[in-house]
């Protein structure tokens, strides 16, 4: 007889964390158990999956999300929170370093999943902390360019990306 993958035992595992426990019926929990032991047969896996995606998440963690916008972490880490197309839903990109072969500092985003909802109640990156790290990394860390136009590298972001980042703390 099959029974439940590795991996779908991770996601029965994250769906049980991040759903209100209290909703389970008994029926619902002795199929949760052995799913995480591993017992449960292959056949009944998409249907405990598809009852644990009906149980709605607690209102506080669906509250606890980020605005869009641009955050700084307590570990200097620039993260951009993003709404999709839709603007039904937002995920967050992280800005990170590298030297290319010519030794010349690079950035990119990345997209860093569920650093979101960690970001809930941090205060939006300030002009003054993206200039510091625009000095410290000879980057601007809105858009991710080198910084090359004098008057960009003396103020460390670029012309275009202060007036963003200014206008995304104004709204």
């Amino acid at each position: 007889m099959r029974t439940i993958t590795p991996a779908q035992q991770g996601f029965v595992a994250r769906l049980v964390a991040e759903r209100d426990a209290t909703a389970f019926d008994p029926i619902l929990t002795a199929r949760v158990d052995e799913a995480r032991i591993g017992a449960l047969p292959f056949g009944e896996v998409t249907g405990l999956l598809n009852a644990l995606k009906r149980i709605p998440r607690p209102a506080a963690a669906a509250a606890a999300k980020a605005e869009p916008g641009y955050y700084l972490t307590a570990a200097d880490e620039v993260i951009v929170v993003v709404e999709t197309k839709d603007k039904q839903r937002t995920y967050a990109k992280r800005l990170t370093f590298h030297t290319g072969e010519d030794g010349a500092q690079r950035a990119r985003w990345e997209y860093a999943p569920g650093v979101g909802r960690t970001l809930a109640g941090i205060a939006p990156l300030t002009a003054e902390q993206a200039a510091r790290l625009g000095h410290l990394h000879n980057v601007c860390v809105i858009c991710a360019k080198p910084l090359t136009d004098p008057v960009s590298c003396e103020r460390g972001i670029g012309p275009v990306c202060v007036r963003r980042l200014t206008s995304a703390l104004a709204a």
